[in-house]
């Protein structure tokens, strides 16, 4: 078990910019740092600031191959973004979320323990019709990353929209 605390809480929509990404559980930490580096160079290049977290949003549901996240920053609304970078908003709604310190290698567990803990809070997980993509579970990365004993850590929300 992780340190995580959970909670059911109802958010704001969140804008963010985010470079779609195609990862498998075994290069996923060196993809989405190659990502986070490339987005910051075009926010940079374009003036463009982040107005809040870090960004890891979940696409599929499916993880046992190749799936897509997308990797970015929340930014401010109605700003003007160039292929093949995506500007998306987090809907509002009641998550799930899972507030979460420490390495960012446990965030696999954190995940599957915000699930269980959704599970056993009768709140159900809201997926796509069909049930292969999530409609929003994101990572919120709250702090810069620091190098710890196992690994990059830091502060993360793991938030998945429910239905109810």
């Amino acid at each position: 078990m992780s340190n995580a605390t959970f909670r059911a809480e109802h958010r704001e929509p969140l804008t963010y910019v985010a470079l779609p990404v195609t990862v498998t559980i075994t290069d996923m930490g060196e993809r989405v740092a190659a990502a986070y580096r490339q987005i910051e160079l075009y926010l940079a290049s374009r003036g463009i600031n982040p107005s809040g977290p870090g960004v890891v949003r979940y696409r599929g549901t499916d993880q046992r191959g190749a799936f897509a996240v997308e990797v970015g920053w929340v930014i401010p609304e109605n700003t003007w973004i160039d292929l093949p970078y995506v500007a998306e908003l987090l809907p509002a709604g009641r998550y799930a979320v899972a507030a979460y310190t420490g390495p960012y290698s446990a965030l696999d567990d954190v995940s599957a323990e915000v699930m269980m803990w959704a599970d056993l809070t009768d709140l159900a997980l809201d997926v796509a019709a069909g049930g292969g993509e999530w409609v929003s579970r994101v990572e919120l990365y709250l702090d810069d990353p620091r190098v710890g004993v196992d690994g990059l850590e830091g502060a993360v929300e793991v938030c998945i929209l429910t239905r109810n």
